[in-house]
């Protein structure tokens, strides 16, 4: 066992390397968490030191993992503060404060996650006292530093009364509400320590956000026209930057999406618009909130799969909550090459409302039959499920005879129209809502309806709920619904 003396030497000497590290963060994460980041990642390691940064990045770039270092390296040298500051901080007892902010719980974790494990190598490990996961996940480094996640669902109201040294806002274009977020919550929240804000997102349209990030790129300023609020540095980043991916396989994905689609989610861009068919605005729209608040959702590496169940508050699904009430479930269903897509609606809310999702592939027919039962079980409503069968014919209804479950095809140019002007209808009238899901949501902003060669599981597993939906016994009422 070491002697005191021995370990009194060895803190030493990592405190005095510490400090040589201070200003240089690339370094830092190569020798202290073990982490190698590639150019891309570099670059926004050594440029993003302005007040507001924006990244908007392909899918699979490494966000997550330079927010989690970025996150790392500023708490351990508590980045930002002054002299001044740390005196006046020490006086009161205060401690440096980063938080990472998503529009859902499950999201804002995903990079407080990334940090922890980081902070497991053996260098590493020596920053942090302790880690709680209650209230709230929070790591506390042994400098006084603490690092915390929280969503920032009801329009931000849990960061208020709080003051923040850095924040990162992750996924903050697919926030419906960024300007009133940012204005009245976020800024006024780094204010008082002069904070620092990172917005780290992949596309999502030339919405609020988009405008922001196209405002803090090199001579946007000068240009007539551009966003009043707007990032004060800005960078982009391609999947193809991340030696880590296997580019075959980005190429091969690439090839299943629209050229906006490719522009948007592999290389980092902020495209105008959508697809041709729904409009983002009633996307956006549909997209409630607050029902991110309660949300538990689940996303693999790999994105083979993705679930995502609305609660009714923190501790009750929404099933326990609302026994009584009429659901129904929609499925496109799949074995192995396409993705497997369920959706269930609660019938008896106005509007309809989303309450649980999933997306898997590549598991089989009993693994899909075994979801779906599960799926119907639960929920309790009679002859509830209802499916896609366009390909499959009459296999799936008789292997599911035992819950009763119904198809319908998508066979003809005529029929599938039908399905789709109906879904169309749906979201142009507001009658559903459902959370924040970012698979389906990029499915149906760039969704064309020429989509022989676009991935299109979601868009239609939602367009068969809505179809039996608007024609279940408590909505046939109203004749203008059909």
């Amino acid at each position: 066992m070491p002697s005191v003396a021995s370990r009194k030497a060895t803190t030493d000497a990592f405190a005095a390397r510490l400090r040589v590290l201070r200003d240089d963060p690339v370094a830092f994460c190569r020798e202290i968490l073990e982490f190698d980041p590639h150019a891309g990642q570099v670059r926004w390691l050594e440029n993003s030191n302005a007040d507001q940064n924006a990244l908007v990045t392909g899918n699979r770039w490494g966000k997550s993992e330079i927010a989690a270092a970025k996150r790392i390296f500023k708490c351990a040298f508590k980045k930002g503060w002054t002299a001044e500051t740390l005196a006046k901080q020490t006086a009161k007892r205060g401690v440096y404060q980063s938080m990472n902010v998503a529009p859902t719980a499950d999201q804002s974790q995903l990079v407080w996650f990334k940090a922890h494990a980081m902070l497991q190598q053996p260098k590493a490990s020596w920053l942090v006292r302790d880690v709680k996961m209650t209230p709230f996940p929070t790591i506390y480094f042994v400098n006084g530093s603490v690092f915390q996640a929280r969503s920032t669902a009801g329009d931000g109201r849990h960061l208020l009364g709080h003051d923040y040294d850095d924040v990162n806002w992750d996924e903050a274009a697919y926030e419906t509400r960024f300007s009133q977020i940012l204005e009245n919550v976020l800024l006024m929240r780094l204010v008082d320590r002069a904070g620092t804000l990172d917005c780290t997102s992949t596309g999502n349209g030339r919405n609020t956000f988009g405008e922001y990030f196209l405002g803090g790129l090199p001579g946007a300023a000068e240009l007539p026209g551009t966003a009043k609020i707007r990032a004060d540095y800005s960078q982009s980043g391609s999947t193809r930057e991340n030696p880590h991916v296997n580019q075959q396989r980005v190429e091969a994905l690439s090839l299943r999406l629209s050229d906006k689609m490719r522009a948007q989610n592999i290389d980092g861009q902020i495209v105008e618009g959508g697809g041709s068919y729904f409009e983002l605005a009633d996307i956006a729209a549909a997209e409630n909130t607050l029902l991110n608040e309660h949300l538990i959702a689940e996303y693999d590496e790999d994105a083979q799969h993705a679930y995502a169940e609305v609660r009714a508050d923190e501790t009750h699904p929404w099933i326990e909550a609302y026994p009584n009430h009429r659901y129904l479930h929609g499925w496109d269903v799949a074995e192995k090459k396409d993705w497997a897509v369920g959706w269930t609606l609660d019938l008896s809310t106005d509007p309809f409302t989303c309450v649980e999702f999933e997306r898997f592939r590549r598991r089989g027919w009993d693994y899909v039959y075994d979801r779906m039962r599960r799926r119907d079980r639960k929920y309790k409503t009679p002859n509830a499920t209802k499916l896609d069968s366009t390909g499959v014919g009459d296999t799936v209804e008789n292997e599911l005879k035992d819950i009763r479950a119904e198809g319908v095809t998508f066979g003809g140019k005529g029929k599938k129209d039908a399905l789709l002007a109906n879904l169309q209808s749906a979201f142009s009238t507001r009658t559903f809502r459902m959370p924040f899901l970012p698979v389906a949501h990029n499915e149906l902003a760039f969704y064309e309806r020429e989509d022989e060669d676009l991935t299109t599981d979601c868009v239609m597993g939602l367009a068969v709920a809505m179809w039996f939906a608007k024609r279940s016994p408590e909505t046939i009422d109203d004749i203008s619904l059909i």
